[in-house]
């Protein structure tokens, strides 16, 4: 009976038979430091049967992020992996497995937060703790929330740790580094690890994130879905944590972006806020005294911190010999999700060549090389991706969006326009539309362009840029009532405060216009922007000496920022230092014409009238 299997109580592989009881040849025990026992332990050691334990085989060959798991995590990884082992739980069915959080304790009872979608057939369900303790579930006792979210329980003595919850606003300029707990379901032939896989990645705030999407379907109202990150997912990690640096959990893990028909994921993984379930909690006879809830932002990482998160968890499992078109895909977007872009393209290279006619392998490849910023040859592989399947709109979408960035609007345009034909619902398009419109200045058109976004979908990015294209057509109250509604949704949003100052200088509200500055440059304490538009506020109210130090701080956050040296220049003028004046404008000049800039002439003209 020896290579059989040893199984535990639920019928899982937990070990490989190696050696029998009272076996014929004795030499077989041997410590690993090379001695033999004594005739008194031999004995003993006969008595009974000897196998490897699972995890010893778990370590020959170890997928995407294990090989830092078995080793010794250090640093913020370490002690978030010591948090999302303990809170996360497994959800066995005879479907497969999903995952779960630890969310309260009442008792002897403990409430597990997870995906709907784990639960959503009445069936015999277990917990699996991480001490590998099972636990039924009576399916009575299970609260759906609406959204995919859903609440169960199960009795215990033992003491377990329960999560806390992290409720706070996901910056809109910053993606911050979270991590991502839950147990990869079984597939034929692989054996259960014998704890929770963790994860890193970067995630999106709710307004970056509704952009980033492959589509507008992602992210809906019935699933939830507002959180969108980078981690890498398996099958069987839904409902796990989505953690932060500090190891609380900000959301619920739900879901990846993905085709169910061919089993490709291509884009993000997707789940729901904390904050939602926060709202829901009561439908599960959930008290909020019972939850452990913070709401302080965590400091960001480091560059040591980021350093070591990547090279403990940033691995991917090659696909093996024999591999097909769609498990390189999988593979490419797995090192796309973990920023290893060159290595992805050769990923989705391997899949052309099994398969030339595979367009998710093409429009995957042509993701990757918009992040390595070569946008022909990513414009190349979306049209390949068309020409194979012409109704591809996300191939359309982003075909667009890297001919947007070589400066092709026309053509960027025409490619977005065949998007909107084939999925006139994605509200994303039309936002496209709007942002290459205004740079053909043609702003009437971007402007009703942003109106058909926002009939699809309020958005403060597309309020925000339907105002910067009226305060362009001069309508300066509409573009402050756009402003206005973008803040209202973003309360932090400082790009939206500091638009709606430029209007209102526009206007001639100067204080108004310094108070809106004030409230953008405290949100964003290195908003370059937002201290020169200050600075030229205070200029206009004769503030020659604060407007200067305005300017000062542009410059210090953003060296190459001519617009702020042209600025800092007419203010020493005006306070008689004609000279420094000069030395401003031919830095400006300087920067204008190296940039490209249509203002190189302009500056070069204001130069020669101060040195007259």
């Amino acid at each position: 009976m020896s290579g059989g299997p040893i199984l535990n109580g639920g019928g899982e592989l937990i070990g490989i038979n190696g050696l029998s009881a009272y076996p014929i040849l004795q030499t077989a025990y041997v410590f690993e430091n090379g001695e033999s026992p004594t005739d008194a332990l031999l004995a003993d050691l006969n008595r009974v049967s000897w196998g490897i334990p699972i995890g010893r085989l778990l370590e020959v060959e170890p997928s995407f992020g294990e090989t830092a798991l078995y080793a010794s995590l250090t640093g913020v990884a370490a002690e978030v992996n010591k948090i999302a082992q303990e809170i996360t739980v497994r959800i066995d069915q005879s479907r497969g497995n999903g995952s779960g959080i630890i969310i309260a304790q009442r008792g002897n009872s403990y409430y597990v937060l997870t995906a709907k979608h784990v639960v959503d057939k009445e069936e015999k369900y277990q917990a699996v703790t991480h001490d590998d303790k099972r636990y039924p579930v009576d399916y009575s006792t299970v609260q759906t929330l609406g959204v995919d979210l859903a609440v169960l329980q199960f009795q215990s003595q033992e003491s377990y740790r329960v999560a806390t919850l992290a409720n706070y606003d996901l910056e809109i300029e910053e993606r911050r580094w979270v991590f991502l707990s839950g147990w990869p379901g079984l597939k034929l032939g692989e054996v259960r690890r014998p704890y929770p896989l963790l994860t890193a990645g970067r995630v999106f705030s709710k307004e970056r994130g509704a952009i980033a999407a492959k589509d507008s379907y992602s992210l809906t109202e019935a699933t939830g879905y507002e959180l969108v990150y980078t981690n890498p997912t398996l099958g069987g990690m839904s409902g796990g944590p989505v953690l932060d640096s500090r190891g609380r959990v900000i959301g619920i893990h739900a879901a990846a972006e993905g085709e169910e028909v061919s089993n490709v994921q291509l884009g993000y993984s997707l789940g729901v806020p904390v904050r939602t379930f926060l709202n829901l909690a009561s439908r599960a006879q959930i008290s909020p005294e019972w939850l452990k809830v913070e709401s302080e932002v965590p400091p960001r990482l480091n560059r040591g911190e980021i350093t070591a998160i990547r090279e403990a968890l940033f691995t991917a499992k090659k696909p093996s010999k024999g591999a097909k078109a769609k498990d390189w895909v999988n593979y490419g977007n797995q090192l796309w999700r973990l920023f290893e872009f060159k290595e992805a393209v050769a990923a989705f290279d391997k899949a052309r060549k099994l398969n030339p006619d595979f367009e998710e392998a093409w429009y995957a490849r042509g993701l990757a090389l918009i992040e390595q910023e070569e946008y022909q040859a990513a414009v190349a592989s979306f049209d390949k991706a068309t020409e194979i399947n012409p109704s591809f709109y996300q191939a359309w979408r982003k075909r667009g969006e890297a001919l947007y960035l070589l400066k092709q609007y026309e053509e960027a345009l025409a490619s977005f326009d065949k998007a909107i034909a084939l999925n006139p619902k994605d509200f994303i398009l039309y936002g496209s539309r709007g942002d290459l419109l205004q740079e053909l200045e043609r702003y009437a058109e971007a402007v009703e362009a942003y109106s058909q976004a926002i009939k699809i979908k309020p958005h403060p990015f597309i309020y925000n840029n339907r105002g910067l294209a009226r305060r362009d057509l001069g309508e300066l109250k509409e573009a402050i009532a756009d402003f206005n509604r973008a803040i209202k949704i973003k309360p932090d949003y400082a790009g939206a405060y500091n638009n709606r100052g430029t209007a209102r200088r526009d206007l001639g509200e100067l204080k108004e216009a310094i108070a809106d500055f004030n409230r953008a440059i405290k949100i964003k304490p290195d908003y370059a922007g937002a201290y020169n538009n200050r600075g030229t506020a205070r200029r206009d109210l004769g503030e020659l000496k604060e407007a200067i130090a305005d300017f000062n701080r542009a410059i210090k956050i953003k060296p190459d920022f001519a617009e702020a040296y042209v600025n800092r220049g007419i203010a020493r003028y005006k306070l008689g230092d004609k000279q420094g004046a000069i030395e401003d404008m031919q830095k400006a000049v300087q920067l204008f014409c190296a940039q490209g800039s249509p203002y190189c002439q302009t500056a070069q003209e204001n130069l020669r009238k101060l040195q007259q």
